[in-house]
């Protein structure tokens, strides 16, 4: 879709429309991987079966994607990855999930190493993350090491430690209150008006109102609310401004703890202005750092990929080579 021209904000409305259609959730990473209708058909009906890869009984590889779940840039990226080293995308839970599992680390953390746990590890266990997902892949190792099961390798993609809580709520405020009812700018479109729904001024403002004091039970329950009765975009925006404050606020509250195990951090230009090596430092005691000159926000754009992705398999390829000493 992205060589069509489909814009990751087009393509989430399309799955959102479809989600509505059909009545279900569905796995962006699973339709991302199809290649043909039979194959989107089958993985709709939920009878898809992963094909194996060479390796496939002796790895487990897992990617938790960023703030705003598996987007197109991201689903590329795997899709990209070499059969012998791919990468299975553990979905984040939705905005209909419970507010703590979008704003507490430890809540998602368990919930997440539960779903592990229940299909099962094959193997040995390689865990990578991408932003706010990097910080839950190092949770989710070190509750499944206090389990038992042994993790060979993490890979965290410019993690973040602290995330604004202004920027999100100033820039939808300013979209809110634009004059003459019109709003302009990367979700209408290379310079290209949209007209906004009546009442859509005051339900963005209301939103972000809720958000503002904290009430994201309220919040997200006024974005599910919204469904069919506002338009698609709407509620697609509304929802990423959600998971990107609710998800910062969960980073900021978040501890941590020390993981010991081999760690990759792929930190891009502005990695010092949200987080902090430092403390990374004290969280992974086996840590490599591998710069990119990308900043957050482009690491998965397409002039940037070539070098993520090679600095991703080498991460891995170590991994790999520690497992075997």
């Amino acid at each position: 879709m992205l060589e069509a021209g489909v814009t990751s904000l087009k393509a989430m409305e399309m799955f959102f429309k479809l989600e509505m259609a059909l009545g279900m959730s569905i796995n962006l990473a699973k339709i991302g991987a199809t290649s043909t209708i039979s194959d989107v058909i089958e993985n709709l009906a939920g009878g898809a079966k992963p094909i194996p890869g060479p390796e496939a009984s002796r790895h487990t590889r897992i990617i938790l994607s960023g703030l705003f779940g598996e987007e197109l840039t991201f689903l590329a990226f795997l899709d990209d990855l070499p059969d012998t080293t791919r990468f299975s995308s553990e979905p984040l839970p939705g905005i209909e999930a419970d507010c703590e599992l979008q704003t507490d680390i430890d809540a998602v953390a368990r919930h997440l190493v539960q779903q592990i746990m229940e299909r099962g590890v094959q193997g040995d266990l390689t865990l990578a993350g991408v932003s706010y997902g990097a910080v839950l892949a190092h949770e989710i190792a070190r509750k499944l090491m206090e389990r038992g099961q042994s993790v060979r390798t993490l890979i965290l993609i410019d993690p973040l430690l602290a995330p604004s809580r202004i920027a999100p709520l100033k820039r939808a405020a300013e979209r809110a209150l634009r004059s003459a009812g019109r709003r302009t700018g990367p979700m209408a479109g290379a310079g290209t008006p949209r007209a906004v729904a009546p009442g859509e001024r005051l339900a963005t403002l209301t939103f972000f109102g809720l958000m503002g004091v904290g009430a994201y039970r309220r919040a997200r329950d006024f974005i599910i609310g919204a469904y069919g009765r506002r338009d698609p975009e709407w509620i697609i925006q509304r929802t990423r401004e959600y998971f990107a404050i609710a998800r910062g606020r969960a980073i900021r509250r978040w501890s941590g703890g020390v993981c010991d195990v081999p760690t990759t951090i792929i930190a891009g230009t502005d990695f010092t202005a949200q987080s902090s090596l430092e403390r990374w430092r004290a969280l992974c005691p086996h840590l490599t750092v591998e710069p990119i000159e990308a900043d957050h926000f482009s690491l998965f754009m397409p002039e940037h990929v070539p070098t993520l992705r090679a600095l991703f398999l080498k991460a891995t390829h170590r991994g790999a080579e520690l497992g075997r000493a």
